[in-house]
């Protein structure tokens, strides 16, 4: 039996979908959410799953969906998300899949739902052809966001994306205090943030937060 999760602020689309589903005899929905904090609740306390339908606007900002993405792949890497969108904006698409979804499907094709969960539960070759193409994706907008940053710095951002301190960095990079503490300057100004966690944030989500919060804040 698959078990899937789906997401949508619209609880008419949420119980329409749900039944759907459920007459499949290998599907089942075990739960649902209608906000990004009520999607990511569900991983935090570990509900069973194999495949999250994710809608890719939770609000009127058009982010919250794959900003939940985002944070369920952080808490869960190999979680399996099919966006599901009434939008054709090739940007969102792209930001779907750069947040770590693996496909997405317009609401007017609901009745491909069931098979695009079969396929992506069983990790048939197209599947797997677009997994191989997010990692690569994924790969380059990391090395995008970093191309300001010299060779040293990028060592050093490398080790503060692992968790390392300071104190750490310096004893493993074997450089003086003065030197990292310029060097973690320089790479926070570059990325145009306050703190170490910042910049690893940005990364992490490859800029999606960032350009939500530009959006916001110019309508």
């Amino acid at each position: 039996m698959i078990k899937v999760i789906a997401v949508d602020d619209e609880q008419n689309w949420l119980i329409a979908i749900s039944n759907l589903l459920n007459k499949e005899d290998d599907i089942r929905v075990v739960g649902t959410a209608d906000s990004k904090e009520s999607a990511v609740k569900l991983i935090k306390d570990n509900l069973s799953f194999d495949v999250i339908l994710m809608d890719i606007s939770l609000s009127s900002n058009k982010y919250d969906g794959i900003e939940a993405a985002l944070e369920i792949k952080e808490l869960k890497k190999d979680a399996k998300i099919i966006m599901l969108t009434s939008f054709e904006e090739k940007e969102l698409i792209i930001d779907s899949f750069t947040a770590g979804a693996v496909k997405y499907v317009k609401k007017t094709d609901y009745k491909t739902i069931a098979d695009e969960i079969r396929e992506v539960y069983n990790e048939k070759s197209s599947y797997k052809a677009y997994e191989l193409l997010i990692a690569d994706f994924s790969k380059l907008k990391k090395e995008e966001q970093l191309k300001d940053l010299t060779s040293a710095e990028k060592e050093v951002f490398e080790l503060l994306e692992k968790g390392y301190t300071r104190s750490e960095i310096q004893e493993k990079l074997i450089k003086t205090e003065n030197t990292i503490k310029t060097q973690i300057r320089n790479i926070l100004k570059k990325l145009g943030v306050k703190n170490s966690k910042e910049a690893v944030r940005k990364v992490q989500t490859k800029g999606i937060l960032e350009k939500k919060k530009y959006k916001s804040d110019n309508g």
